[in-house]
């Protein structure tokens, strides 16, 4: 009798961690519109996160502006993300960015909260404010 307890507490042990992470990481599928990058400063397409999609089979497809780099073009990469809700970060794999193929070996980490319709990204792994990228999901 005891070792059926134990063995059913388990199952559902295990069930509800899976269940929590599934639920964390698809927090973070949809479309992402950047609407600011500091708190006050409305600066669309200004950056790397300018748009970004994050796909429920683990790819991403993001594009920007380096206009606030000094130059005039957009900015389009694709590749593999992983998100860990529990330690709060999003690590980008680029497979294609501007139309040249990635070695794959490249990954860019930041520190990430979704919270509702509200996806906040960090440069580095301060999560410093003034790194910071708001977007909004979009539709």
């Amino acid at each position: 009798m005891r070792r059926g307890i134990k063995v059913l507490s388990v199952l559902m042990l295990v069930c509800l961690v899976f269940t929590l992470t599934a639920c964390g990481s698809s927090k973070i599928v949809g479309n992402w519109v950047q609407t600011m990058d500091q708190p006050g400063k409305a600066n669309q397409l200004q950056n790397d996160f300018g748009e970004i999609q994050f796909n429920k089979d683990g790819t991403y497809k993001r594009a920007g502006s380096t206009k606030h780099l000094g130059f005039g073009g957009v900015y389009a990469e694709e590749g593999t993300y992983d998100y860990n809700i529990q330690k709060s970060v999003l690590i980008l794999t680029p497979s294609l960015q501007n139309g040249v193929v990635m070695d794959g070996t490249s990954k860019l980490s930041y520190m990430c909260y979704v919270d509702g319709n509200i996806l906040k990204i960090a440069m580095g792994d301060s999560g410093d404010i003034d790194s910071q990228v708001i977007l909004e999901r979009k539709g």
